[in-house]
């Protein structure tokens, strides 16, 4: 597996297959910072519920001159005892409002839910 991190964002955590010189070559053709990891196994018991309780939500903050900066985020399970309410104490005030800046969000609003949320 190898995790590339750019500009101190994780981007995406690649899971490959193949000898130490394709991941040589591979990591090569990365750009940024990358970690590695060796599979140690593989296999187990799927554990997904019957009906997942997925949400998506964004996250942000309005500045003063109106300029929203937001993210999306997309949970595939939450846990069924939790709420929207829940998320957002959770989030507001601790995430980033997005990708690009250290501000901190401001709001959190559902836009894609099923289930308990």
């Amino acid at each position: 597996m190898i995790r590339q991190i750019v500009n101190g964002k994780s981007l995406k955590t690649v899971t490959v297959s193949g000898s130490d010189a394709d991941m040589t070559t591979l990591k090569g053709l990365m750009a940024g910072e990358l970690e590695t990891w060796d599979s140690k196994a593989e296999g187990g018991t799927p554990a997904n519920p019957a009906v997942l309780n997925y949400i998506g939500f964004a996250v942000g903050k309005t500045t003063i001159g109106g300029r929203r900066h937001s993210q999306g985020i997309f949970v595939p399970h939450v846990k069924t005892t939790k709420t929207m309410s829940d998320i957002r104490t959770a989030v507001v005030g601790a995430w980033n409002a997005d990708f690009i800046t250290d501000v901190a969000c401001e709001y959190a609003n559902p836009y894609n839910m099923k289930g308990e949320i």
